[in-house]
């Protein structure tokens, strides 16, 4: 098989054309990952406060205020 130029440069439109989807997959990715530990972490520590008797408006002050 002989590789020119041309094939080549096919082959590099066509990475193109995908190379940036996979980037925004990734990215979504390690946007949910983030979140997902974010929330889960505010929630543990809601459940904290209101376990210590903080009153549910008091959590939702200090979630609002971070």
């Amino acid at each position: 098989m002989l590789i020119t130029y041309s094939s080549v440069s096919d082959m590099v439109d066509a990475l193109a054309d995908v190379f940036p989807i996979f980037m925004y997959f990734v990215a979504a990715l390690v946007t949910l990952t983030t979140m997902t530990h974010f929330v889960d972490e505010k929630r543990i520590n809601s459940g904290t406060l209101k376990a210590l008797g903080y009153e549910e408006r008091d959590i939702i002050k200090l979630a609002l205020n971070q």
